[in-house]
């Protein structure tokens, strides 16, 4: 693929929203094949999670659902782990690293929710929160300023606290409302 394609769909006349979309429609067709894998190929044809939670928010936002139900079928399919994280690689059939990156999960998350209620569906809604709880158990600590989002695992097994700086994390996610009751004093003490 040459170029980004913003320029192309600068054309004259066309709305800022038009643009928008035919760039929208134009990621997907380039990036997601039909079994529904966001597929890096201009970086040997891997997979990565935040790809396709990329792909699902993208879906979401012009209205797709069939693309949007084909990219969270194949995640669930290959990448989704047992605790319900999210697998950062795959590459040539099979998982490369199974650890979660926890940008990617909450993107994956935010674009279940946003789906649910953009396509009026609940079972997109309940993955979203299970995949927030997940988020919330795994992938967070306390810290004296605050819960914050840690990397992945690991930051937190090797006893270092290397976390993404993102002050709207809190808000970025449906809870305290419907993160499961185990989690709910964990969240509105980070608030």
């Amino acid at each position: 693929m040459s170029g980004n394609g913003y320029e192309k769909n600068k054309a004259p006349g066309r709305s800022p929203q038009q643009a928008l979309r035919d760039s929208a429609s134009e990621f997907l067709l380039t990036w997601v094949d039909g079994d529904g894998r966001v597929v890096r190929s201009d970086q040997g044809n891997d997979t990565v999670s935040e790809g396709q939670a990329y792909g699902m928010l993208i879906a979401a936002a012009v209205g797709d659902e069939q693309t949007f139900q084909k990219i969270w079928d194949w995640t669930r399919a290959h990448l989704m782990r047992g605790d319900r994280l999210l697998a950062w690689h795959w590459g040539n059939g099979a998982v490369v690293d199974s650890s979660p990156a926890s940008d990617a999960d909450l993107d994956a998350a935010r674009a279940l929710t946003v789906a649910g209620t953009i396509f009026g569906r609940t079972d997109f809604a309940a993955d979203g929160r299970i995949l927030a709880g997940q988020i919330m158990n795994k992938l967070t600590a306390m810290t004296v300023h605050g819960r914050i989002l840690l990397l992945g695992p690991w930051p937190d097994q090797q006893g270092c606290r290397c976390a993404w700086a993102n002050p709207a994390f809190p808000q970025m996610l449906p809870w305290p409302r419907t993160v499961p009751p185990p989690l709910r004093p964990a969240c509105t003490e980070a608030r």
